[in-house]
């Protein structure tokens, strides 16, 4: 199989990641010896009113510039062996010299399609069944301290992910927080062999929201990458069932995922998966189908309208007079088993995150 290659360049407005690969071979998804490398990362993150955000937990700020968001995640990749130090700096705990973490994030960061399996500490593994750490680079993880901005403003703060547009006063400034997405750009793909996929769409006057379609070798199929990346959020603090969840946010050119545990919505056919009939009308039967009755449930809305009024749904934080303070990790990955994944992603992919009280 030919080599996939693949850069992934991220910036941020209120944290903003752009992700753009490049590929050099179809149904490349699938191969364990693919490389990938994180190059020309630029992140902002920007907290909301009443709360300051912190990669260390003790130097809390209104915005986290790239650079702190980096040092978070070149932490994690090294399970946290460079420490912080009173004034930000990540460094070596023996030396104390601060360390080059934009060459260890471009030098070690290996994105490869892995999957999630569940629990509250949202465990991914590859496709072959083994456990991911994130010390294998294969994915995105970093943590975002939230505090109360002081003592005596609200003292019971629910910050959720913002799906809506928001504008608020604060420090008599006007704060636009823009809408959390993950969107890119749509392409036209032909098919190496044959698909089956079932996808989401609107409902119909059966009360019918997935469609099953078949494809065939040479088909030309339009395509999202954006589709194929998914976030993670956990929060330990949160109330069990809340602790960790999984945003899928996708746009119509859906072919289709594991989200299918929901009890209201058929079942999925594990046989029909697009990336079993798929890969193995290629390469002869080399998968197994996947089981869908175990994977997690992933969230596909941020919002929903409550007497006339938009509200956000997702929680990421929440903080009283006994909580001041939450930590909340965030991992972003390439999930292996949706179909949008099939192909090897080749256009960028943006995932733009911001946050909001309400």
């Amino acid at each position: 199989m030919n080599k996939l290659l693949k850069k992934i360049f991220l910036s941020t407005i209120t944290l903003l990641l752009a992700i753009t690969t490049f590929v050099s071979a179809t149904f490349a998804w699938m191969s364990m010896n693919s490389e990938a490398w994180v190059e020309g990362m630029d992140f902002q993150a920007t907290g909301g009113e009443g709360f300051l955000i912190s990669v260390d937990g003790s130097n809390f700020k209104s915005t986290l510039s790239n650079a702190d968001i980096l040092k978070a995640i070149v932490q994690k990749y090294y399970n946290g062996y460079y420490v912080f130090t009173a004034t930000g700096d990540l460094v070596d705990p023996v030396t104390q010299i601060p360390i080059d973490y934009q060459n260890l994030m471009k030098n070690n960061i290996h994105l490869l399609p892995v999957t999630s399996v569940g629990s509250s500490n949202l465990e991914l593994q590859n496709l072959s069944g083994i456990l991911s750490e994130v010390s294998e680079g294969h994915f995105i993880e970093f943590d975002i301290y939230f505090s109360l901005a002081s003592e005596d403003t609200f003292k019971n703060m629910e910050i959720y992910l913002n799906g809506k547009d928001t504008i608020f006063n604060q420090a008599g400034q006007t704060i636009y927080v823009p809408k959390t997405n993950i969107s890119s750009m749509d392409e036209n793909v032909k098919l190496s062999s044959s698909l089956t996929s079932i996808y989401r769409k609107a409902v119909d006057q059966a009360g019918n929201n997935e469609n099953l379609v078949e494809y065939q070798a040479l088909d030309s199929i339009h395509m999202v990458s954006a589709n194929a990346m998914r976030l993670g959020i956990i929060n330990k603090e949160l109330p069990i069932g809340a602790q960790y969840q999984i945003l899928e946010l996708t746009d119509p050119y859906d072919l289709g995922s594991y989200a299918t545990n929901n009890a209201t919505i058929p079942i999925y056919d594990a046989n029909r998966n697009a990336m079993f009939t798929y890969y193995n009308g290629l390469k002869n039967n080399a998968l197994t189908a996947i089981d869908y009755a175990i994977k997690p449930e992933t969230i596909t809305t941020l919002t929903t309208m409550n007497d006339g009024v938009e509200q956000n749904i997702v929680k990421v934080a929440q903080l009283n007079e006994q909580i001041k303070q939450q930590i909340v990790t965030f991992k972003v990955w390439l999930e292996g088993w949706d179909a949008d994944c099939l192909e090897g992603i080749s256009k960028a992919i943006q995932v733009q995150l911001s946050f909001a009280q309400s």
